[in-house]
């Protein structure tokens, strides 16, 4: 009984506790060619021969069996013939050709023209108001060879052509529905459809059977493109728009089992195999309506929906839509120019290893954005993200934010300073200290220095043992906002004063790490020892605030009981400065071995109820609420676990169980991991969440505009955040928000980001090695 016991633990902590990393879609927008008044912008490329927003892409259509698609470029505002381009499309790559028509086609093929690939990848189908021309790629891919027959004069623009099972021609034009058979000899009008414009046609895959849109019906043929006959031209019925369509229909696309997925100017309807009609709108899930676009890709079984604004997707496995809106994902300045999208193309491109890339063309009114998908592992996204540090974020050693002296292009970039680079250097030098203890990799051990090298300096820029600077600059100028001083210490240094409880928590959280996983020698422990041991008696020994070379306290250095337990004006930070206390004098007591600090807890956590304080730190009300704050709260409990102490440890308990469960539906890998260092007794901690967010995680750190608030999938919270703003009440993925550190609202919705700068992966980078190093994430 006992060993079926044990193996039932064993089996219940490798299935909850445990992720094996294996490859997942990670999502990215890979590239983009734009039109020529947008171009250069950001490091994409130029659409060929000058395109521009007078010469658009007007429509799209993969080339059968092979990575390529047909581009019809609309030349009518140039008073020119339309043009025909090939597009080979590879994973970083992309080639564009003209296809070189026979005069005769050339000159005929005007904007009210329309085109269509046949079963295989040698033949293309052009209608034109005059002639349907049948051309043949058997010898060249870009010179065909091309046959034709006359259409009704009546006709002046063709809208969609169609290419049935049987061969069989079918023609959407503004008098009507045309039909020619395989012989290509002769068109004739389908006279049981009005001769009214025509806009759409598809054809069922399955059983052939022909639809077709005009502005007020859907008309559908009961029987396929084969039963057409002299006599009655088949037998065909509609469905009115309004009702079971809502709205004016803009595209058609059939699913690989046969629904017909309607998109219209409202919502989308689906037409069923069954015949029954199903609607897709917000109350469904669907981000944005305004449909201008379907395609279905059924060798991934991804729908794509091109709108007004952005791309939805929807995977048949998945009952969510993805939403990509943005410069993020669709070529563009901003969040209002660039996202009208006019057409999108799903398919599947195969590379030379037979791995299949999830992929969709969009073309907007800034060019055209390739959106693929790539197969990594976590362990694959952290080269990346690894891989950005050195040398943009690097400033001192100093782990810092980058400017982008050009919109969305880190091809040149400035390291820049901020309040927090004490804070954000502490999270990325704690992700190498991780790195290292599970990996020995030089090259995080090297990483790892440098970081606390960038520490060192913040502590000896100041002249004052135990207080370290929010950042510092060599040979310049002081900048203008915040307080600056010369450093006394190193001359042609200067350094931000005024430094907060985020960089003091910071500090004290890795230098225990760095003593424990890093450093080697005892020589080598010394440098984080002496520098916490600085700090944490600095603050000790002026009553529990920071002073600043002024003399005074700093604006957020306080942990004195006189002021979080006797100034209301503290009571947001009652319990969470009383957490980062009580854990700081904790972990000094450990690492240097001076009863000075403990004498300082007992009397912190019992004279003076810190120990009680700490239970309920998180501040629940939604106007109070401060996100940063969660960070500030976290981090101690990391360190608390670390310093492996029962001290306190019911209340501890109670405070991170409290604050986990008010967070734990932001699937925050960080705190989760965090908390799964209590060892919970169920084994929840969230795991499926942490794994889920690191993977959602944007591949670009760069903070490009994102704008949710006119989604339509997303219900408001009644209340408003503590800015005064509109909040979601459920989590979007954090690849369609703007969240890059952990400090940040993840339910705001307004516009956000500017393009010109870029974050650090410390944010994603340190509960990745956490992870790693508690065994949670295994490498397969």
């Amino acid at each position: 009984k006992l060993c079926g016991w044990l193996l039932f633990v064993l089996f219940f902590l490798q299935i909850y506790c445990q992720f094996k990393d294996e490859p997942f879609e990670q999502f990215n927008q890979t590239q983009a060619f734009l039109y020529a008044e947008n171009f250069p912008l950001v490091e994409w490329g130029e659409l060929p021969n000058k395109w521009s927003a007078d010469t658009p892409i007007s429509a799209m259509m993969r080339i059968p069996n092979e990575n390529a698609v047909y581009l019809q470029q609309d030349m009518s505002n140039v008073n020119e013939p339309q043009h025909l381009w090939r597009l080979d499309l590879q994973i970083s790559a992309a080639n564009f050709e003209r296809i070189l028509l026979p005069a005769h086609v050339q000159n005929n093929f005007s904007s009210g023209s329309s085109f269509s690939t046949g079963s295989s990848n040698d033949t293309l189908v052009i209608a034109t108001p005059k002639f349907v021309f049948y051309c043949s790629f058997s010898h060249s891919k870009f010179a065909p060879e091309c046959t034709s027959t006359s259409l009704p004069a009546t006709i002046q623009t063709i809208y969609s052509v169609q290419i049935a099972g049987d061969q069989s021609t079918w023609i959407g034009t503004n008098v009507g529905l045309f039909y020619g058979d395989s012989s290509h000899n002769v068109f004739q009008q389908i006279t049981q459809v009005p001769s009214v414009d025509v806009t759409e046609v598809i054809i069922n895959p399955l059983n052939q059977r022909i639809y077709c849109s005009t502005q007020e019906r859907l008309w559908y043929s009961y029987s396929g493109a084969n039963s057409i006959s002299s006599e009655n031209e088949g037998i065909w019925n509609f469905y009115w728009i309004d009702g079971l369509i809502d709205g004016t229909i803009t595209s058609l696309a059939y699913d690989s089992i046969g629904n017909l997925w309607i998109g219209n100017d409202i919502c989308i309807n689906v037409l069923h195999a069954n015949l029954t009609f199903e609607r897709v709108g917000p109350a469904r899930g669907l981000p944005v309506t305004n449909i201008t676009s379907v395609s279905y890709d059924s060798q991934s079984k991804n729908l794509w929906v091109g709108s007004w604004r952005g791309v939805n997707r929807l995977e048949s496995a998945s009952p969510r839509w993805n939403y990509y809106f943005g410069p993020r994902w669709i070529a563009g300045e901003s969040t209002t120019s660039g996202q009208n999208v006019s057409a999108v193309l799903g398919f599947t491109v195969t590379t030379g290893s037979g791995e299949w890339i999830k992929t969709a063309l969009v073309a907007s009114d800034s060019g055209l954005s390739v959106i693929m998908s790539s197969n990594w592992t976590l362990a694959q996204k952290a080269e990346h993200y690894q891989s950005m540090v050195y040398p943009r974020h690097d400033m001192y050693g100093l782990t810092a934010d980058c400017s982008l002296n050009s919109y969305g292009s880190v091809a040149n970039w400035t390291s820049v300073n901020s309040d927090n680079d004490g804070l954000w250097t502490s999270m990325y030098l704690a992700s190498q200290c991780f790195r290292y203890a599970v990996t020995k990799s030089p090259d995080a051990k090297k990483n790892a220095w440098n970081a606390f090298k960038g520490l060192t300096l913040l502590n000896k820029v100041t002249g004052v043992h135990g207080l370290p600077a929010r950042t510092a600059l060599k040979g310049t100028t002081a900048p203008t906002s915040g307080v600056w001083y010369n450093s006394t210490s190193m001359p042609g240094w200067v350094w931000k004063g005024d430094t907060s409880s985020d960089e003091i928590t910071g500090h004290l959280m890795v230098y225990p790490l760095f003593h424990d996983l890093v450093c080697e020698t005892e020589e080598e422990k010394a440098l984080p020892r002496n520098l916490l041991g600085n700090m944490t008696h600095y603050i000790v020994e002026n009553d529990y605030y920071l002073i600043d070379v002024t003399g005074k306290p700093t604006t957020w250095g306080v942990w004195a009981p006189s002021q979080l337990n006797g100034n209301q004006t503290w009571y947001t930070q009652r319990g969470v400065n009383a957490l980062q206390m009580l854990t700081w004098l904790l972990s000094a007591q450990r690492i240097t071995n001076d009863d000075y600090y403990g004498a300082a807890f007992d009397q912190l956590a019992y004279r003076y109820g810190y120990a009680q304080n700490i239970v309920n730190q998180k501040i629940t009300d939604p106007m109070d609420m401060n996100y940063s704050d969660d960070e500030l709260a976290f981090l101690p409990y990391l360190l608390y676990y670390w310093t492996a102490t029962s001290t306190i440890e019911n209340e501890m308990q109670m405070s991170i169980y409290r604050a986990w469960n008010q967070l734990q539906r932001e699937n925050s890998n960080l705190w989760n991991f965090i908390y799964s260092m209590t060892e919970p007794e169920n084994g929840e901690f969230g795991l499926a969440g942490a794994i889920k967010t690191l993977k959602e995680w944007p591949v670009s750190l760069i903070n490009w505009p994102v704008d949710n608030s006119l989604r339509k999938d997303i219900h408001l919270q009644r209340e408003l955040s503590r800015g005064g703003q509109y909040q979601a009440t459920e989590l979007l993925p954090y690849d369609e928000i703007s969240m890059y550190r952990w400090n940040g609202n993840p339910y705001q919705l307004g516009a956000q980001g500017s393009g010109y700068s870029e974050y650090d992966p410390g944010a994603w980078l340190l509960p990745y090695w956490l992870g790693v190093y508690l065994g949670h994430i295994v490498s397969t």
